[in-house]
C-alpha cells in the first residue's frame, strides 16, 4: 500500500528457485523453489540498470574534467552514503533497519547522480559567466 492505495495491478507470481528460504512461520530450506510476487524486483532490476546507465553514459564533451568531476562524485557518492549507513545502523534498529539497507541499494547510485548532475551545472554557469 503506498499513500492509502493499493497496487494490484502489479501481481506477478511465478515459481523462482532460491538458494535460501526462511519463511515466517517455519523452517529455514536451502536450494528449492518458491512462489514469488516479482513485480519488486523487476522495478527494483529495471531502477538500478536504468541508474548505472544514466549515471555512466558518456557525455557530448567527455574532457578531463568531466572525468576528474565523475570521479570526485563517485567518491563523494561513497562517502556519504556509508556514512548514513552507519549512522543509520545506529539509530534505527528492527524491520526499520532492514528497509534502510534495503534503500541502500539504490542510495549510493542516487547521490552519485545529484552530485555528479550538480558539479556538471556548476562548471557549465562558471563556463557562461566567463
Amino acid at each position: 500500500m503506498l499513500l492509502g492505495i493499493e497496487l494490484n495491478w502489479m501481481e506477478l507470481e511465478v515459481s523462482l528457485p532460491v538458494v535460501t528460504d526462511n519463511p515466517l512461520f517455519g523452517s529455514r530450506q536451502f536450494f528449492v523453489w518458491v512462489e514469488r510476487d516479482i513485480a519488486d524486483l523487476l522495478l527494483l532490476s529495471i531502477a538500478i540498470i536504468s541508474g548505472v546507465v544514466f549515471a555512466f553514459s558518456k557525455e557530448k564533451r567527455e574532457d578531463e574534467m568531466i572525468t576528474s568531476i565523475r570521479k570526485d562524485s563517485l567518491i563523494w557518492a561513497f562517502y556519504f552514503n556509508y556514512a548514513v549507513l552507519i549512522i543509520s545502523i545506529f539509530l534505527i534498529s528492527g524491520f526499520d533497519l532492514f528497509l534502510v539497507l534495503a534503500l541502500n541499494m539504490l542510495s549510493l547510485l542516487m547521490f552519485f547522480i545529484v552530485r555528479f548532475q550538480w558539479q556538471k551545472r556548476l562548471l557549465k554557469n562558471s563556463l557562461d559567466a566567463e
